[in-house]
């Protein structure tokens, strides 16, 4: 989850402690992807007004690794994606209604190959936006790459 301060640039008055911004993608730069039109409750923002939070949100990690002077990485931030994870499967097995992002292998989801084929990569977080896709496939396919050739 992420907030960004509410005002009249989003069109509304908007409680960001409450605000929900899923976000897709990968794990660096451009290849993370928040997903502003699916913000809960909506917001009324312009690409010029998104440009900043979006870049906090995509390079944010790096401010945590200079703050800790390279004696680290944004550890932090991993650890709560996987405590949400974790509660989103507990909520789920107890047939709670869940809705969680998750970065998956796409040939193993039905429909998933022809996104695989579509999007030239087979893992990828499927609920995206348009605008932003073609960066971070580039990128994902790099790390992809890296990954499997590191198990490999």
């Amino acid at each position: 989850m992420l907030s960004i301060r509410p005002g009249k640039a989003l069109g509304n008055d908007i409680d960001r402690t409450h605000l929900r911004v899923p976000v897709v993608g990968g794990h660096s730069g451009a290849t993370i992807v928040p997903l502003y039109s699916q913000a809960q409750p909506p917001i009324q923002a312009d690409e010029a007004t998104l440009a900043s939070p979006v870049h906090r949100v995509q390079f944010g990690g790096d401010e945590i690794v200079a703050s800790k002077q390279g004696a680290g990485s944004a550890t932090t931030c991993m650890a709560y994606a996987g405590f949400r994870f974790i509660k989103a499967v507990l909520a789920g097995l107890r047939a709670e209604d869940v809705i969680e992002e998750a970065f998956v292998y796409l040939p193993g989801i039905e429909g998933g190959r022809e996104m695989a084929e579509e999007l030239g990569v087979e893992y990828f977080a499927v609920r995206t936006e348009r605008e932003m896709l073609e960066v971070a496939i580039q990128e994902l396919r790099t790390n992809i790459a890296t990954g499997l050739a590191f198990i490999a």
